[in-house]
């Protein structure tokens, strides 16, 4: 220290002997992927600035397991070293299917080249909510998670079976009047090549397209067999009624009319 007549000045040097400590965890990457130390590092505690790096860099040229080694120091050179393992595997980022494969054919498709590793990684997404288009998997391990776009196509026709038809002349139809069924693995859409004449008796051939989501079409055809109305409407509600002289009557009340084809009249 330092001493004058009115001061007295203490020259203090704090030492930092105390190396950061860590949470470590376990990775997952594919072949040759980009990885960092930090990768492996869940948090750390130090006081402070801290350097995480590997003690040698981790083989991603193959498919297996490896030890890992990280190692964090701090401003002062303290460092303290974790051991880890990384799993290397050969999973494709990106993957394109055509609808209708099982889940064990996507299982197949997924993990055909991570041999061993296919028993510790596996397909955590529910397979129920994958659709055609963009769909994002997980896959689930003891090291850690991959996702995959898997992208599901849709190139095949609607299959559509059509019903014929009766109607009476003035009724208005629409394309999916006629629809028996129609499978496909995305929305249908249904319309008529040409719209129907309803305004004369007879048997028209009917000419209806089934077009996807994907754009897929499939024609079909069938028949529109149009009759007349000879059916009156019913009346229900008429009933005698007494009304004093001068007095109001409303004959309306109560009645109302139904027609086969029309509905309320």
């Amino acid at each position: 220290f330092i001493r004058d007549k009115k001061h007295i000045v203490f020259a203090v040097n704090v030492n930092d002997t105390v190396p950061p400590a860590a949470e470590i965890k376990p990775f997952i990457a594919r072949l040759n992927d980009n990885i960092t130390a930090e990768d492996f590092v869940v948090s750390y505690v130090d006081k402070t600035d801290v350097k995480i790096k590997f003690k040698s860099e981790p083989d991603l040229s193959s498919v297996g397991v490896r030890d890992v080694c990280v190692i964090l120091t701090d401003a002062y050179g303290n460092a303290s070293e974790y051991n880890s393992q990384i799993a290397v595997v050969d999973i494709p980022e990106e993957l394109t299917l055509e609808h209708g494969f099982t889940k064990y054919e996507l299982k197949t498709e997924i993990f055909k080249n991570i041999g061993e590793l296919s028993e510790t990684v596996y397909l955590s997404t529910d397979f129920s909510s994958i659709n055609v288009g963009e769909n994002q998997l997980t896959l689930a391990s003891d090291y850690g998670e991959l996702t995959i776009k898997l992208t599901v196509t849709d190139n095949t026709a609607p299959v559509l079976k059509l019903k014929e038809l009766r109607s009476y002349v003035g009724v208005d139809v629409v394309a999916k009047d006629f629809v028996q069924s129609c499978y496909d693995a995305s929305n249908v859409e249904f319309h008529f090549v040409a719209e129907p004449n309803v305004s004369a008796v007879g048997s028209f051939p009917i000419t209806i397209i089934a077009k996807d989501s994907s754009g897929n079409t499939t024609e079909a055809q069938t028949y529109l067999h149009i009759r007349k109305d000879t059916v009156p409407p019913v009346i229900y509600g008429v009933k005698n009624i007494t009304v004093r002289t001068g007095g109001t009557v409303s004959y309306k009340s109560g009645v109302y009319a139904v027609d086969a084809v029309s509905g309320d009249v």
